[in-house]
């Protein structure tokens, strides 16, 4: 498929998801409470990816229980994992990190596989949940529709590294800071999603991710902070938290220390981490065949008209 084709497919799908919804299965986003807020992660180690080699990668450092990460907080930046010559930043967030994977037998490692890095978080008011979960419901389809085939697309992403496009197409839809931050939701924009995302605050759309997230209660809820986090460009994470009582520093730091131990996978396993791949594939292929069906995407091998 040309890209003139493949453009005009993905528009097509994109306004589809608007009008389906949410109406295909969904891998499940880690989901914990305190007293004080609602938090939610999806997990980039969860996510199926199409670099076969990366995911067998990061699924042995689960295993050896190693992980790399930084985050961004107020706006400054914290090394998560220790460098050559330097421990790890000198922060209530990261020090408790540190304390809470020691316990779990968790390692913070220079370089491993997994090393995710956490953008600094934007806020939305819990009345404009619904917009954003329904704007990421429908990037993620787009998303997938965009990459072309799972069945075929671990051979083509062997194709892009060995000649070091390591984007893949689907990647083309991301609003992150490699494209700048309004880049991917202008093509958003572009695309049909207008309706999804238009209610949503400028600065929140540079977080989106190609994800679904769970039902949430806005009354119940003060405010809401979102951080995406980038790992391989078919594959970010997210953490948002739903404040229950007004957002103070103790509340927030409480939220984001869990949030960090969820996001390095020292709660699950290896093959916890397989399970949730091959459900997030199996979602892929229901959406890949659907659009096939439709007449929207074409078959492999497919002779171009």
């Amino acid at each position: 498929m040309n890209m003139r084709n493949n453009f005009r497919f993905v528009l097509g799908i994109a306004a589809a998801a608007l009008t389906v919804g949410c109406s295909f299965a969904r891998a499940q986003p880690v989901v914990l409470d305190t007293d004080t807020a609602r938090i939610i992660v999806v997990r980039p180690i969860d996510l199926w990816s199409g670099d076969t080699s990366l995911q067998e990668e990061t699924l042995e450092s689960n295993r050896e229980r190693r992980v790399s990460y930084d985050v961004v907080i107020d706006g400054y930046h914290y090394r998560g994992s220790p460098l050559v010559l330097q421990g790890i930043s000198d922060s209530p967030v990261t020090l408790a990190v540190e304390a809470e994977l020691k316990a779990k037998e968790m390692r913070l490692v220079r370089a491993s596989p997994y090393l995710f890095h956490i953008l600094d978080h934007v806020t939305i008011t819990p009345a404009k949940y619904a917009d954003f979960a329904k704007a990421q419901a429908a990037y993620y389809q787009s998303f997938v529709i965009r990459q072309g085939d799972p069945r075929t697309l671990p051979d083509s992403t062997r194709v892009r590294k060995f000649f070091g496009n390591v984007l893949t197409l689907g990647s083309l839809l991301i609003p992150s800071p490699v494209l700048g931050a309004g880049t991917g939701a202008q093509v958003m924009l572009n695309s049909g999603l207008a309706e999804a995302i238009g209610s949503i605050p400028g600065p929140a759309r540079a977080a989106l991710t190609p994800a679904t997230l769970p039902d949430l209660e806005a009354d119940s809820y003060t405010s809401i902070d979102v951080r995406r986090i980038e790992f391989k460009p078919d594959a970010p994470g997210q953490i948002l938290i739903a404040y229950k009582s007004a957002k103070t520093p103790e509340i927030e730091q409480e939220a984001l220390i869990k949030a960090i131990v969820a996001a390095t996978g020292a709660d699950t396993t290896p093959e916890a981490i397989q399970t949730a791949r091959n459900d997030d594939l199996q979602q892929r292929l229901t959406l890949w065949d659907a659009c096939v069906a439709e007449g929207k995407c074409k078959k492999e091998g497919a002779d171009e008209k």
